[in-house]
């Protein structure tokens, strides 16, 4: 036990000791909000092209709930349309065919959550996609209850406002033709229908209708996590794409947040297990962000050394358990400890600083973008606005 504790307490102050210095680094547990990775393991970004144009004024979100096998939904009434034909009920259903599912009181319950609105029924193969059909305004209002406590302040919710709004007009932009837009989960942003006690988060969303983060005129591509750690990433560090506004720069204001700190213990034969490398003798960082994020892994084994990505490593660990690449790692006796800190990617706002910059610090939400993402503003633009 005490071997243990030294060992983690030496990792620590190495991590200390890596952060004291940094150059300049997709919500929940947030592990990463983003673009889409492509084949090599790198992330694109070529979806998102200047000259970005703000969504219709439709005002409606296309959200895939669930991709499977037929499933229950259920309500207090509701009509079924399939084709020319519609059928009428209460209670449980199991849809058989694709079909619109139209609660009577714009309400209905699946997996256990209460969603707002309609939900259309696609047959992909031989798997159903159950999407939603949501009003904006109540789909905002669950992401941010969902991604942030309902109790935080309502400066803080109306920056995660402002910054939820942002990314999914982002999404809506280059849906094309995709039956949906974004997802339920952390792929996009996590959204589980209504959340009881969301009357601050109603209003902060409120308060900023239509406010988006732009730069220079355009849309800002925005990301958020939970913790930083103490330095944030820029966006380069991640995705190989260089942001003015996504820089690493020192950033300690969620130093109270109970994932500021945090460590882990792997044992060989399960290290072995997660990264599928037999015979493994000892494993490091051998390589830094700028932001002293784990860059690169040396892997030492009997038949040579293998690299691996710091994101890559986390990912297949668990990016629970992992919960940053900003780690420190060391293996004796059979056993691997991991000692780190903050939660998620690090790029863009952080969530628990995001409060802290409120309660503490007496910031508004505006100020917390302009720190989040140096550079850009907070413009409110209707519907249909074209970037100049």
């Amino acid at each position: 036990m005490r071997r243990v504790i030294l060992i983690l307490t030496i990792l620590a102050g190495i991590i200390l000791a890596a952060c004291s210095a940094p150059k300049k680094w997709q919500g929940s547990p947030y592990v990463a909000t983003g673009p889409a990775q492509v084949a090599n393991g790198s992330w694109d970004f070529s979806e998102f092209k200047p000259g970005i144009i703000l969504p219709s004024a439709q005002k409606e979100v296309k959200v895939l709930l669930y991709t499977g096998k037929a499933a229950t939904i259920s309500s207090n009434g509701y009509r079924f349309k399939y084709g020319a034909s519609e059928k009428r009920g209460s209670g449980n259903f199991r849809p058989d065919r694709p079909g619109t599912y139209l609660p009577d009181d714009g309400r209905f319950t699946f997996g256990g959550k209460t969603y707002p609105g309609k939900l259309v029924i696609l047959r992909k193969g031989s798997r159903y996609q159950y999407i939603n059909h949501v009003d904006e305004t109540e789909y905002l209002i669950s992401v941010v209850s969902h991604e942030m406590s309902p109790s935080w302040p309502i400066e803080a919710l109306k920056a995660q406002a402002v910054v939820a709004r942002t990314y999914l007009y982002q999404r809506q932009k280059t849906a094309g033709n995709s039956a949906y837009e974004v997802d339920s989960t952390t792929n996009s942003q996590v959204y589980k229908g209504f959340a009881k006690g969301d009357q601050n988060v109603r209003k902060a969303v409120a308060e900023s209708q239509g406010e988006v983060v732009t730069y220079k005129n355009e849309l800002a591509q925005v990301f958020f996590y939970s913790c930083a750690g103490g330095f944030t990433a820029a966006a380069s560090e991640v995705w190989s794409a260089d942001l003015p506004y996504l820089i690493a720069q020192k950033s300690e204001y969620c130093k109270g947040a109970p994932v500021y700190r945090w460590n882990t213990k792997f044992s060989k034969k399960e290290l072995e297990a997660k990264l599928g490398i037999r015979n493994i003798r000892s494993i490091s960082v051998s390589a830094r962000t700028p932001s002293r994020r784990a860059h690169m892994i040396k892997i030492v084994t009997s038949n040579g050394t293998r690299t691996m990505r710091g994101t890559v490593f986390r990912s297949k660990m668990g990016a629970t358990r992992v919960k940053s690449t900003l780690f420190g790692i060391r293996m004796q006796n059979g056993k691997i400890a991991i000692a780190g800190k903050g939660f998620g990617h690090g790029v863009g706002m952080d969530q628990w600083g995001t409060k802290f910059l409120v309660e503490k610090h007496g910031k508004s939400y505006k100020d917390v973008i302009a720190h989040y993402f140096p550079g850009t503003r907070v413009d409110r633009k209707s519907a249909g606005w074209t970037p100049s």
